[in-house]
């Protein structure tokens, strides 16, 4: 819920559309793989969160592409009804 917020907050507005929960739901091995790999550094000299970086920006980008699709299913519903 506060990813959500912190999403709607700058614009991203597709947010409430494309459940992030959903998309890492279905990629929970890579999710707690990345998260592991970040955690294994935490409070070492050199703390490395870039796997679960690039993992919740995979995951951005999924909503985005979902969110796409959306406008593009409803685009081309709006076509079709137009034509009748």
């Amino acid at each position: 819920m506060l990813t959500n917020l912190l999403l709607l907050q700058p614009g991203f507005e597709f947010t409430p559309y494309i459940s992030h929960e959903r998309i890492i739901e279905k990629n929970k091995e890579t999710y707690y793989s990345a998260l592991n790999e970040s955690q294994s550094t935490f409070k070492k000299e050199r703390e490395d969160v870039s796997a679960w970086m690039l993992f919740f920006l995979e995951v951005i980008r999924a909503q985005v592409s979902g969110a796409a699709a959306l406008i593009e299913k409803k685009e081309d519903m709006e076509i079709i009804l137009s034509q009748k």
